[in-house]
């Protein structure tokens, strides 16, 4: 009768292990909490064999090793998850309750001034055994640890080590190598000497063994904080590089014009806004092509886009500074900014052009006289962006005026 109560007492030691054993497993992997009777199942699974491994009076070791495989059997049935988070989680559970139990065997041989041997899991003959309270003790003990491990785990929230695969491994192989120093130091329990330092040494392992434990742990979480800091700021990096692209492309859809590929009259108002407001020199080409209304007029649209369109293509030739730009302001305008170079050069390269886009008249594509009449200023410091394109302006006009259009007459004639 006696003995049916201690071991009652015991199970009733073990519980609060067991049930803040599972909500640590939980607390790490997260999603849906354990079911009741999964917990009640375990609970029953676990103590039956710390039960049936005293009564075969295993060695500790063999009782202990067949607790962890047990523990992280059960993990990889409840949580599937990998074999490193199932390793992980299952020893680890089984390094907080035996470094709990070896501490408190210690302790209570210490106060008992017993030998360890007689907190070993056999029964020796001629010794009384009197392994039931230290075992009960360890159970609370492991409980409280990791009652503080789940308190500082809702204290420093974060990424969860199970997603970082080097965290992931190198906590999985810590609590395995802290699993196996304990293992070997279980072999203490094995001697009859009644030794004090022999105890003391095995309250040390037992503490050393959870400060490890505590302290990889600790790290393993910080790292794998980190490790989601770094992906969270790598997506919001790419996030921000689509967004520039997509910030530029719709740019360059407003400030384009679509049928010559140059930019757009608004772009050209907000450049010459902007250079005008700067003591740098350049250069202003105010173009205009001759007799597109007729072409439009006579043969259609689409002839007078061929025409736009080959006049963007000659211009486009006159620009070599990085800094040029091209802009088709209206219609049939077109603005040249121009920088690095004198007016002179200007003047010759624009005479080319306008040769050049001569010479391609009457062709298959282009059925019609082209030319294009042309106003080149230089811009000085003080004048306004609307005195300068004036300017520009009236120099076409001039330039149109000493040259005029012979519209859609025939080669021949």
């Amino acid at each position: 009768m006696q003995g049916l109560l201690i071991a009652i007492g015991v199970a009733l030691c073990y519980l609060p292990f067991h049930l803040l054993l599972f909500a640590g497993f939980q607390n790490q992997l997260g999603g849906k909490p354990v079911k009741r009777i999964w917990l009640g199942l375990t609970y029953v699974l676990n103590y039956g064999v710390f039960f049936l491994c005293s009564m075969l009076e295993f060695y500790l070791v063999v009782n202990w090793l067949i607790f962890a495989v047990v523990l992280v059997g059960e993990v990889a049935v409840l949580f599937r998850q990998s074999v490193l988070s199932n390793l992980f989680l299952g020893v680890g559970g089984a390094v907080v309750g035996l470094s709990a139990n070896v501490f408190t065997r210690c302790v209570t041989g210490m106060l008992l001034d017993r030998p360890l041997q007689v907190f070993d899991a056999r029964e020796y003959e001629g010794i009384a055994n009197v392994k039931r309270y230290p075992i009960a003790a360890g159970f609370l003990l492991a409980a409280l640890l990791i009652w503080v491990l789940l308190r500082a785990a809702r204290k420093r929230k974060g990424a969860t080590i199970h997603k970082d695969p080097s965290s992931l491994r190198f906590i999985a192989s810590l609590t395995s190598a802290i699993f196996a120093y304990l293992m070997l130091n279980l072999l203490i329990f094995s001697t009859p000497t009644n030794d004090f330092i022999i105890k003391l040494w095995g309250i040390k392992n037992a503490l050393c063994a959870l400060t490890s434990f505590f302290i990889g742990l600790r790290y393993a979480a910080e790292e794998s904080r980190l490790h989601d800091y770094r992906l969270r700021s790598d997506s919001v990096r790419e996030e921000l590089v689509v967004r520039r692209v997509q910030e530029a492309a719709l740019e360059k859809s407003a400030y384009v014009d679509q049928l010559t590929g140059c930019y757009n009259r608004e772009y050209a108002v907000r450049l010459l806004d902007g250079l005008t407001r700067k003591p740098e020199p350049f250069l202003l080409c105010f173009a205009d092509l001759d007799g597109l209304k007729a072409v439009n007029d006579r043969l259609g649209h689409a002839y007078g886009d061929r025409y736009i369109t080959a006049t963007a293509h000659l211009f486009s030739e006159v620009l070599e500074d990085e800094r040029d730009t091209l802009c088709r302001y209206g219609g049939d305008e077109f603005l040249l900014f121009l920088f690095e170079r004198d007016q002179e050069d200007a003047h010759d390269q624009i005479r080319a052009i306008a040769k050049a886009l001569q010479d391609c008249s009457y062709s298959s594509e282009c059925p019609f006289a082209m030319s294009a009449s042309y106003g080149i200023v230089a811009y000085e410091k003080g004048k306004s962006a609307g005195e300068l394109l004036q300017e520009a302006d009236q120099r076409m006009y001039e330039s149109k005026r000493e040259r005029p259009h012979r519209g859609l007459e025939s080669k021949g004639e």
